[in-house]
């Protein structure tokens, strides 16, 4: 089984639209998806619970105390009770249609972890400037860190939940999306078996976006220095 996590803040459009999506793609695969919700305004909870209380493929969960998009993951994956977990944004930056894709690759080459990139064969942004200042970055914590994998800051993931749930991964998930990045670098340094897909990033669908670019690339900076000298 699959157990697809989606952390969300006010996101509750784009969650009804992206759950319709993800049954039709899923439609003959085993897989529960996981909504952790840090107390939206826009009351996703409620209607969450109005409409699919009784849908046995999707639980969802409230979190009003330490909230955070890395917590909010982390407490979907304790959660998780497939095989496999898969990590995606809820506002379809993140396309749905690679759901399958990670799902036939996993199949065939039983990988321990599997990035969308959008620096691999296939893969785009959906703002030209964000893929340029995101590519240079992600070079610099290439050769920062010595590791291959091309997209540190993708978010966009499948790995075991084995893995995952091992106590070393644990103190990875805090802040934002820097998680991410000691996420890859643990998978390289623990010599896990990865590969890295091609994805094209989407445009949400309602609601405005909650990254603040400038403040990211300063903390995700900070992050990498971190891990290069091993400081907690």
């Amino acid at each position: 089984m699959y157990s697809i996590i989606l952390p969300s803040y006010n996101e509750k459009k784009n969650l009804i639209l992206l759950i319709k999506k993800i049954k039709i793609i899923l439609k003959n695969i085993n897989y529960e998806i996981i909504i952790v919700d840090d107390n939206s305004p826009d009351k996703t909870s409620v209607y969450f619970k109005k409409n699919h209380s009784k849908d046995k493929k999707i639980k969802f969960f409230l979190r009003s105390q330490d909230r955070g998009l890395a917590k909010s993951i982390y407490f979907g994956i304790k959660k998780a009770k497939g095989k496999f977990v898969i990590v995606m944004d809820s506002d379809f930056n993140h396309n749905p249609k690679y759901l399958k894709t990670f799902i036939n690759i996993q199949n065939k080459l039983e990988l321990d972890f599997i990035s969308g990139s959008r620096f691999a064969n296939g893969g785009s942004s959906n703002k030209i400037h964000r893929h340029i200042l995101s590519k240079i970055f992600n070079i610099y914590i290439q050769i920062l860190l010595n590791i291959r994998i091309k997209d540190s800051l993708s978010g966009f993931f499948l790995i075991r939940t084995s893995i995952v749930k091992k106590k070393i991964f644990k103190k990875i998930f805090d802040g934002y999306g820097e998680y991410f990045i000691k996420l890859c670098f643990l998978i390289e340094k623990k010599k896990y078996s990865f590969k890295e897909i091609g994805v094209r990033y989407g445009n949400r669908k309602y609601g405005v976006s909650k990254s603040k670019f400038l403040k990211m690339f300063f903390i995700y900076s900070l992050t990498a220095l971190k891990l290069l000298f091993n400081i907690n």
